[in-house]
């Protein structure tokens, strides 16, 4: 069987979940994923807690049939299902929003199951049990937190809030966030780290150098999406490859994007942006070529059709183009994906973003060591008859 599996955020966690789904192996022998696996910490839930944001979500729907012990599943699941859809959209988008910890999702894949994983995602990614037998080619793009800015951190508290009625490069759309603001949204995620002070003071420090602007607002700024760049797609995806790297029968080949679309609606401060890659697959310079400017739709339209040809060649050979290095942790190759591939030279970085992923893996060492018990998720919530708030989310490997 030569299919090929590929999807891009949520939809290359999916792909990944396949990797450790023995009913799905004889289906396909390669994958693309594009900034997204399973093991992301947005992707996927324990079992205990899929069952209170199902709870939640049946509360607001007055499904809720019996208390405790003597609660009723079948009937609660059954109230649900005859409830109209867009009720069930509303009370699933209020427990989005009234979760307080940033890029959580309410409603995404159980770690452990007896019908597809057929036992712990994390165990099996613990004990290298998944598919073997696969080539993949996966990747990350450059800017891959901005996109989230004006979604989660849009309050003044934050500092980034978009106004769609001006142009996206108005001054007034530059995000040019202060101390306390910088220092609050970093703040919001350090839930994620069990509240360490510690971890919190090495975050706003390294974060706040990051950026290679020199002035000081956009440095802030900057540092806020490149942390949850790192820390929610990049590092985790680079981690995940390692591990594929050296347990895989076939290869593994990383991309790292970095043109941005002359499409792109929003401000260029927030450079190549999460999701952005997707239309070049596509072809829509080709399909929509009224979306991008004149002068440059010959330009988007030669590297859109370079992009189709290695996912193309990749899907039909395993191999994307004979100079693309196959990656590895020790050197950590990655092909950049940016205009030089429209001509006859090409681009290869090496060890994407490691200073700052190192730091990441530093703390959450820390963390592990500290907290490390025999589960690999910790979750301290509170939970009433309006909210269910969890205060605090480690990921841990032990």
């Amino acid at each position: 069987m030569q299919i090929t599996l590929f999807g891009e955020s949520a939809g290359a966690a999916s792909v990944t979940a396949h990797f450790f789904a023995p009913g799905s192996f004889r289906y396909f022998r390669r994958a693309v994923l594009m900034s997204g696996t399973i093991a992301n910490s947005w992707a996927i839930k324990e079992k205990d807690m899929a069952l209170q944001m199902s709870m939640f979500l049946a509360k607001k729907l007055n499904c809720t049939l019996g208390q405790g012990k003597n609660l009723d599943v079948n009937l609660t699941a059954q109230c649900i299902r005859q409830a109209p859809a867009a009720e069930i959209q509303k009370a699933a988008d209020a427990v989005a929003v009234e979760q307080i910890l940033p890029m959580t999702f309410p409603f995404v894949p159980v770690e452990e199951d007896e019908h597809f994983f057929k036992g712990n995602l994390f165990t099996k990614l613990k004990m290298r049990d998944f598919i073997k037998d696969i080539s993949v080619l996966i990747g990350s793009v450059k800017d891959e937190g901005t996109y989230w800015l004006p979604y989660y951190f849009l309050s003044p508290k934050m500092g980034f809030q978009f106004n769609h009625t001006i142009s996206a490069d108005d001054p007034s759309n530059r995000a040019l966030i202060n101390r306390e603001q910088y220092k609050s949204s970093i703040q919001s995620f350090i839930p994620y780290f069990d509240d360490s002070q510690l971890v919190k003071h090495a975050l706003l420090h390294a974060y706040e150098e990051m950026s290679e602007s020199k002035n000081p607002q956009e440095k802030l700024r900057d540092g806020v999406a490149r942390f949850i760049g790192d820390f929610f797609f990049t590092c985790s995806l680079i981690e995940f490859a390692d591990i594929l790297a050296d347990n895989i029968h076939g290869s593994v080949y990383m991309y790292y994007f970095t043109k941005r679309s002359s499409a792109n609606p929003w401000p260029k401060w927030m450079g190549v942006m999460h999701g952005y890659e997707i239309e070049y697959v596509f072809g829509q310079p080709f399909r929509h070529s009224h979306l991008y400017p004149q002068s440059q739709i010959d330009s988007e339209r030669r590297f859109s059709e370079k992009i189709m040809k290695y996912w193309t060649t990749f899907a039909a050979e395993g191999v994307p183009r004979p100079q693309w290095p196959k990656y590895n942790k020790v050197t950590r190759k990655a092909f950049v994906l940016n205009d030089k591939i429209t001509g006859t030279t090409h681009q290869i970085d090496v060890d994407v973003h490691g200073k700052s992923c190192s730091l990441l893996s530093e703390v959450q060492a820390v963390i592990n060591n500290s907290k490390c018990s025999s589960k690999f998720e910790t979750f301290h919530c509170m939970s009433s008859t309006s909210s269910l708030k969890c205060k605090s989310f480690i990921r841990l490997r032990c």
